[in-house]
Formats: C-alpha cells, structure tokens, sequence
C-alpha cells in the first residue's frame, strides 16, 4: 500500500473541492467557468504528497526508487487501463475511420506517457473540438508521471545540499518555471498549456508546502491557521467562478488557486473550520473517487457527444455525470483499492497486468493508426474521399506544390480552411503542369493592423505569417490567395478587441480596411483572390454525413436552406467588396455547394464535409473543379513569374 504519514480526511475533500469543478466545466456550465483549475489543486496535492512521503523515507533511510515508482504504477495504471480499454471499445463503435486513427495515436501517447506532449501538437485545450477528443484529459496525468520521473532524482541529487539549500533551489526550479509560463502563454499557448516545464511550478508548490510543514513550529497551525485556512479556500473557490477561457494559464493568476491549496494543506487541520468541513463523510467519499471519476467523466463525455451531437442537452450531461459516478465507484472499489494493497495483490502480479495491458493497448492505439482507422467497419458507408480534405498536408511557413520544376504561379494564404484544398489543388496542378506556394498556419487571421483573438490572445506567431508573405512577395507579381474561415474575433496585433465577423459591423468594416492596406502593401497591381466561407452550419454533424449515417443517428441532414449557412451576408459583402476594387478577385464555395435556395451535404453516397466546418476530399474537390469553371486556375497558371 501507499506510504503515508498520518492520514488526512481534509485531503480528500480538498480533491472533491478539484473534482467537482472540472466535471462541471466540461459539461458546459458557465457558472464554473473556471472549473478547469481544478486539475492545478491536483497538481498540488501530488507534489505535497509525493514530497511528503520521499522525504519520510529518506529521512527514515529506506526511501526506493523500485518501490517509488512501483507505488506511483499501481495508483495510476489499473484504472487508467481499465478506462483506456473502455474508450476503445466505444470508439471502434462509434468513431469513423479519420477520428478512430487519430483517437489510437493519442492513445498510443498515452501508453508512452507523452499524451501531453501529442496534444501540445493540436489547436489547444479551450478549442472546440478539443471537447470531442476522448482522452483529452490525459495530458494531465502524462504532465504528473513525467514530473514522477525526475523529481525523486533530483531530490536525491540535492540531499547532500543539506535541508535549507534544498528547499531554496526548488523555489528557484519553481520561479523559473512560472516565468517560462509567463513568456509561454504570451508566445506558444499550446505548449505552455500542456507541457511541463511550464506546470512544474503548480506541482512544486506543493512540494515546498510540504517541506514547510516538516519544519514550521507546531503552534503555529493553532494561532494562524483558522484564518490562513479561510484565505486558502476563498483563494481556491473564487477563481472558479472569476477564471474562464480567456484567462492565461498557465500564468501568474494561477498563483491565486495553487497558493490557496498550499496554505489549505498546510493550516487545515482538524482543529480548524476549514479542516473538519473538508473532513466531511460526503466530500471525503467524493474525493476517494475524484481518480477515478476524472478518468471516466471526459470519454463519456466525449463519446456523448459523437454519438448523439452537439450541444448535449442537460438531461444528457446529467445522466453522463450519474454515470461517470457509478463507474467512478466500482472502478475504486473493485480496481484502485485492490491494485493498491501490496498484501491482497503482489507486486509481480500488479507488475505483469501492467506490463501485459500496457502492450496490448499500445498494440491496439498503433493499428489503429496504421490502418487508417479500420475503414472497413463503414461497410457501404466507406466511399473514399471522406477524410478531410487537407489529410496528408501540414502547415508551414512557406510550401511548394505541383508540378516539380516549374515556376510558382500563385500563392495561397491562410488558414485550416486554405490547407483542405491544398492536396486537390497539388493533383490538379501536376496534371496540369504548374505549381503554387502555401503560407498556412491554424486558426490564424494575419492582415495588417490586424489578427484575431484565440484562446484570449492575439497569436503572435500569426503576424510573422504575415511578414513571411511580405517576404515571398518582394520584386514579383505572384497573384495571392487568401482562404479563411471567416469567423474569427479580430482585434489589433496588440489584442484591442475589435468584433467577430459576421456579427459586428465594426469588424467587417475593419477586415475590408485592413485587405485595402495588404493589396497597398504587396501592389496594388497584384491580383488577390479572396476566398469564401464554406457554407457550413451546426446542421451539419460532428464527422460529418458518414460519421451521423454510421452513429445510426436519424436526424442526417443531406442539405439546409442556403440562407442559414455560415456567414452568408458576409460573404456576400465580400464579393461586393471585390467587384467594387481593381485586381481583387472572390470565389465563394457556396456557388460550389449550393442552388439559389439550398447547400448540399452529400454527392451521392459520400459526404462532402469531414466534420461541421471543413470540407472532405470530395467536398474540396468539388470547389477547385468550380474554381477551374471560373477560370480561377488557368488564370494563375498562366502568370509568367519566378520563384520568389
């Protein structure tokens, strides 16, 4: 079993007090619009603890690392498998080939304890689709077995430092790591989101919490602790409440919560109000279970969500979270309390199910990417080109395609939305012997004075797309591309908020300003071609047609009224916008994908979206055959230009 000091009832609560929030949040209620930080007070109460029992064991002399980590093994692993093994079986149900693919990678990084880091790759936590990703919450775990990995080394590498330096180097580890958080949310806030040299900080301040309390005086919990008690559950409860997602983190203000958990661990004692509130029977129960119940809650979630669409009503969320609580239970009764007990469980048996699950689940995450999904399971439904219509391609900063050899003709610039037509647009210009150029980068708007608002901030990475354009573009008249998804929330580089497109006509008046000053700057006598929004709308299921046929969901639109897409007004105030400029060209792909009164979801037996927003191969196809109609192609490859 653990090793433990004297048990703690309050800690417990504490984890029902992290739990509780988290859950909330992710089914969507705005009241705990800062539940997330409830995986920080987990940070904390892992550094306190881990610190607290390597410290009694190397003050005892017989700390090991064999055991250590055996511990930690048998206290992650088992139900982590368990769940991992359930989420499979629900996504070979319920997952079509893209995203059974992509769920047996993240898989596959969970088992390799690098699920953080994989996802760090994506568009970020507080993105949309995030909410739909099975395992997402696993970063979390891979984030603590990482810091499990190096912390007992260091503390052994610093022993001989004696007690005082000790502490004082890991409050420096501690700074730095918040100050890379600080420049990390303002520069990559995916990577600082996930990774953990940006959230060693939260963890470590509970290690020093710990090594506070292994030197602090024993009076000193009587005549402070009822009111430092107080300020650390204020400090621990308000910013749920006050936090959403537009709040950096990690960043300084998380310094509210994981302080207000130290000083809870630290002055909650039994002898206090906040002690014995926390060591209540009810919130004691909860937080037994909170493993558990994190583990469980966000693939059902999750799964939910495919399977019945979005958004979930809360009649579906409640029957989830009924759920999440029953499974919670029975995996700690009949899972975590057994796996825990070296006596009623040897270490060689724990060790093997370990071993043996862990390969048998990395197995199955590995063929799932190399089959691609398992396509067969469609049935009829697995007509090729479903797949989004940019799988195969990756952002970059600057791109060729076509034809090899030949001079670039065009060059296209933008965003997700720019990158599902790049692998149609490459076959069509191989067969038709020219080549292009892409600058592409996720979720970015980058026009001068202007950018847009994601995850709370201006990206600034956005603008050095911008730069790079400018770049390429120096002494030659290469026509330029600009495809969007146009429903973005602009703001100045510096992050003033100017509006979202398509509701605010600030923003549209802004966008139009702002496309004026970038024909200015690369030459007025350049041709841009500005792109259309895809006419998509939340008719449109997550997946796509196929992936609402193969849920067996009944309610499969084929089409909508073309005057519900997205953006439709804007788009066409785009194209009045073009027709009133000289070299400015606009191609909606609504004059692709829909009549005068309706837009198609299908062609035949295949869906021409891979999920409510992007285009599948098919989809994409359709378009550039469109944009060849228009003359959009031959146009551009006929521009006698250099490579710039």
């Amino acid at each position: 079993m653990l090793v433990s000091t004297n048990y703690r009832p309050e800690i417990d609560g504490l984890r029902a007090l992290a739990i509780i929030p988290v859950i909330l949040f992710h089914a969507g209620a705005n009241w705990f619009s800062g539940g997330f930080i409830g995986v920080d007070i987990f940070f904390v109460i892992s550094g306190f603890l881990i610190t607290s029992i390597i410290l009694a064991e190397r003050e005892n002399g017989d700390f090991s690392y064999a055991n250590f980590y055996m511990r930690r093994a048998r206290r992650i692993l088992p139900a982590l498998f368990l769940v991992l093994s359930a989420s499979c079986v629900m996504a070979w149900i319920w997952l079509v080939p893209t995203h059974l693919k992509s769920f047996g990678r993240t898989l596959s990084a969970v088992i390799l304890v690098a699920s953080n880091i994989w996802l760090a790759r994506g568009t970020g936590y507080f993105d949309g689709s995030e909410e739909s990703n099975p395992l997402l919450h696993t970063w979390s775990l891979a984030v603590e077995e990482q810091f499990y990995f190096v912390f007992p080394l260091l503390i052994c590498l610093l022993w001989q430092l004696g007690r005082h330096r000790l502490y004082i180097v890991l409050g420096v580890l501690a700074v730095a790591s918040l100050l890379l958080a600080e420049y990390g949310w303002r520069t990559h806030p995916s990577l600082n989101f996930y990774l953990l040299p940006t959230r060693a900080w939260e963890l470590m301040v509970g290690v020093l919490a710990a090594g506070y309390m292994r030197s602090r005086p024993a009076t000193e919990a009587t005549l402070h602790g009822e009111w430092l008690a107080i300020a650390g559950l204020a400090m621990m409860l308000v910013p749920m409440f006050a936090f959403d997602n537009l709040t950096p983190f990690p960043s300084v203000f998380g310094l509210v919560p994981t302080c207000g958990v130290a000083l809870v661990l630290i002055f909650a004692t039994s002898a206090t109000v906040v002690g014995r509130g926390l060591a209540d029977k009810r919130l004691v129960a909860v937080g037994l279970v909170s493993y558990s119940a994190y583990l469980w809650h966000q693939p059902l979630f999750a799964f939910a969500r495919v399977a019945w669409g979005e958004p979930l009503t809360w009649q579906t969320y409640a029957g989830a979270i009924a759920l999440t609580a029953g499974l919670s239970w029975l995996s700690w009764r009949y899972v975590e309390r057994i796996f825990r007990n070296a006596e009623a469980l040897p270490n060689r048996w724990a060790l093997g199910y370990i071993v043996l699950s862990g390969a048998v689940l990395l197995s199955i995450g590995l063929a799932m990417d190399r089959t691609k999904g398992f396509p067969a399971r469609l049935g009829e439904l697995n007509a090729v080109g479903n797949e989004y219509g940019g799988a195969g391609a990756s952002f970059s900063v600057w791109q060729q395609h076509g034809a090899k050899g030949k001079s670039i003709a065009f060059v296209i610039y933008g965003d997700s939305h720019a990158l599902q037509y790049l692998p149609v647009m490459s076959e069509v210009a191989v067969q038709n012997d020219f080549a292009f150029a892409s600058i592409t980068h996720p979720a970015c708007l980058a026009l001068p004075g202007l950018g847009n608002i994601y995850q709370g901030r201006v990206e600034p990475s956005c603008q050095e797309q911008l730069r790079e354009l400018e770049r390429r573009l120096a002494g030659n008249s290469l026509p330029v591309w600009v495809i969007q998804r146009w429903t973005k929330r602009l703001a100045t580089p510096a992050g003033v908020e100017i509006g979202q497109l398509g509701r605010d006509e600030k923003a549209e008046r802004a966008l139009f300003s702002s496309l004026d000053q970038l024909h200015q700057r690369i030459g007025s006598t350049r041709t841009l071609v500005l792109v259309g929004n895809v006419p998509t709308t939340r008719l449109i299921a997550q997946g796509g047609y196929i992936a609402c046929r193969f849920r067996a969901v009944t309610d499969c639109h084929e089409s909508f009224p073309a005057k519900d897409g997205e953006l439709a007004e804007l788009t066409e105030k785009m194209r009045e916008y073009a027709s009133e400029r000289s070299n400015v060209m606009f191609f909606s792909p609504y004059d692709a994908l829909c009549n005068d009164s309706q837009c198609y979801v299908t062609e035949g037996a295949s869906s021409l979206y891979s999920d409510h927003a992007h285009l599948s191969r098919i989809g994409a196809r359709r378009v550039v055959e469109h944009m060849q109609a228009k003359a959009l192609l031959p146009l551009s490859r006929f521009s006698n230009v250099s490579n710039p």
